[in-house]
């Protein structure tokens, strides 16, 4: 028996990585349940101006999650399909502390240990170039998935922080952070 080991890298996402499946995720209200952009219709030039922005910024710095994939046919055949995307924001540069936020992209990738290794990388990532001490990370309390990978990645629940829904009723959001 053979075990497959997944192989995932994170790259600078850039315009030219803007796939009609991207949008598509962006656009599914089932993979963006859980993120702030489960009210918006995104469209090819609405990602491509987020995309610059983030770029040009100092504090942001979005990342494709990248998955290793291998030909059925070919089996030497291989290259690095775009699964998710994981974003970090320095949000307070004095005490090097930053926020991650992620999503994986198709259904068919979910509960498979790849927001498990991007988080990994991304701490990684976040110590070496960035010189981050702490990263944290907001879920809504009823995504159980986002909050099993912060756990394997050893974030632990700080707080609650209150946000309110356009039905105005307000809620609790939990925090993770991890101290690195």
């Amino acid at each position: 028996m053979s075990v497959k080991k997944k192989i995932i890298i994170l790259k600078r996402l850039n315009v030219k990585d803007i796939g009609s499946n991207y949008i598509k995720w962006l656009n599914n209200k089932k993979i963006v349940k859980y993120t702030d952009q489960s009210n918006t219709q995104h469209t090819l030039k609405s990602v491509q101006k987020y995309v610059r922005k983030i770029n040009n910024s100092k504090n942001e710095f979005l990342y494709g999650i990248y998955e290793l994939r291998f030909s059925k046919k070919f089996y030497k055949t291989k290259k690095f399909i775009h699964v998710g995307n994981i974003k970090l924001r320095i949000t307070n540069f004095k005490k090097r502390i930053g926020e991650i936020g992620y999503l994986i992209g198709n259904k068919k990738n979910w509960s498979k240990g790849i927001g498990t290794i991007a988080i990994k990388q991304m701490t990684i990532l976040s110590v070496k170039k960035y010189k981050l001490k702490k990263i944290f990370a907001t879920t809504k309390s009823e995504n159980i998935g986002s909050i099993k990978v912060l756990k394997k990645n050893n974030f632990k629940k700080e707080k609650y922080k209150n946000y309110f829904q356009l039905k105005k009723n307000q809620q609790k959001q939990p925090i993770y952070s991890l101290k690195i």
